[in-house]
C-alpha cells in the first residue's frame, strides 16, 4: 500500500456492533518495521473520510486493511 490508497478497515477483524461497514479512509502514511524472523510488516497511517470515525486517523498493519477501487 501507498500513500493516497483508499482503504477500508478488514471486516473480518472488526467487532460486532464495530464501525460502518462502508467506511473509506485514506493512506497518509506508511512504514515498515521488522518483526521476528526478519518479515517486514508495513504500517499504514489512516484518515478516515466516512463513517463514525470520520477525522480521525489510526495506525494498522497492511493485513487488516482492503484496498478500494477508485
Amino acid at each position: 500500500m501507498k500513500v493516497g490508497d483508499l482503504v477500508q478497515y478488514d471486516r473480518h477483524f472488526m467487532p460486532p456492533n464495530g464501525w460502518e461497514a462502508d467506511a473509506i479512509g485514506i493512506v497518509i502514511e506508511t512504514h515498515d518495521e521488522r518483526q521476528a524472523f526478519n518479515q517486514v510488516l508495513q504500517r499504514c497511517k489512516v484518515l478516515w473520510t466516512s463513517g463514525c470515525e470520520a477525522g480521525k486517523c489510526f495506525v494498522y498493519y497492511k493485513h487488516q486493511l482492503s484496498k478500494v477501487s477508485q
